[in-house]
């Protein structure tokens, strides 16, 4: 059975392919691989390859304490204006 994306990222990631302002998702499937997102997001949006979402696979590690400091960290030199976790 393959992998589905929980509905909350599944909603975040259309608005985010819908947003004409330029807004972009930066997804992290913790213990899982990036292809399995990439496939999860062609059956439920038919597109697993938009310039609006990135994905950066992270061992299952830390919680989501780790996940935001990686981010910030990370990314700490092009950060948006407005992040939301």
């Amino acid at each position: 059975m393959p992998w589905e994306l929980p509905e909350t990222v599944v909603r975040v990631v259309e608005m985010a392919h819908d947003d004409p302002r330029g807004c972009s998702v930066v997804v992290y499937p913790k213990g899982r691989s990036c292809g399995m997102l990439t496939e999860a997001l062609e059956r439920r949006t038919g597109d697993g390859h938009s310039n609006k979402i990135r994905c950066v696979s992270l061992h299952n590690l830390g919680g989501p304490a780790h996940t935001w400091l990686y981010h910030v960290v990370t990314n700490y030199e092009q950060l948006s204006n407005v992040t939301v976790f």
